[in-house]
């Protein structure tokens, strides 16, 4: 997959880089999608299009290049980024979702019904304390997975409806038939 990725970028940096080499093949798909633009001149400006894209290619690394023997010569060296006093951070350490949306879900807990367990420390240098917050899918516990449960205990009992046996299946479309008859002569047909 990146053998492919690199591949397409490749193309796409050498089209850049010198888009007049690949004009007369852009030329010849145009030539045949509009006949009437076959054959036309490399537009001038794809010469200079080109001059700038390779000097820019040249510029940008020495640029770099520059800007990194600035900042070595400077003394500029690498550090622990500010991390709330933690020097080596755990994952548990981390922002979630849950610190992010703890403002909306405490507007809306009327709605919602967060889960809140908590072990709260009971000395001054406790061994352990914990918090956890859950905030349920009210949509899916409550509406979607007991209709998906009713749908599925309902399909189960159909299922045993569907045998192989051809009397049963020409009695379910009598049944069927006397459905409709009874419909359409009550009324059911206008």
């Amino acid at each position: 997959m990146r053998g492919a990725m690199l591949l397409l970028a490749s193309g796409c940096v050498a089209i850049g880089l010198a888009p007049v080499v690949f004009w007369p093949a852009i030329a010849r798909a145009v030539g045949d999608w509009q006949p009437a633009w076959a054959g036309s001149a490399v537009p001038e400006p794809l010469y200079s299009l080109g001059k700038f894209h390779i000097a820019l290619a040249v510029l940008a690394p020495a640029a770099v290049w520059w800007v990194w023997r600035r900042i070595v010569r400077c003394g500029v060296v690498d550090g622990l980024t500010w991390d709330c006093g933690y020097a080596v951070p755990t994952a548990r350490m981390q922002y979630t979702a849950g610190s992010f949306a703890g403002i909306v879900t405490e507007w809306f807990a009327w709605i919602l019904r967060p889960q809140r367990h908590e072990h709260r420390p009971a000395a001054s240098l406790p061994g352990n304390a914990s918090w956890t917050e859950h905030t349920p899918e009210t949509v899916l516990e409550q509406i979607v997975q007991p209709a998906g449960a009713m749908v599925m205990r309902v399909s189960t009992g159909v299922r045993r409806l569907q045998h192989g046996r051809v009397q049963f299946y020409l009695f379910y479309l009598l049944v069927g038939v006397l459905a409709l008859a009874l419909l359409i002569a009550l009324g059911g047909g206008k």
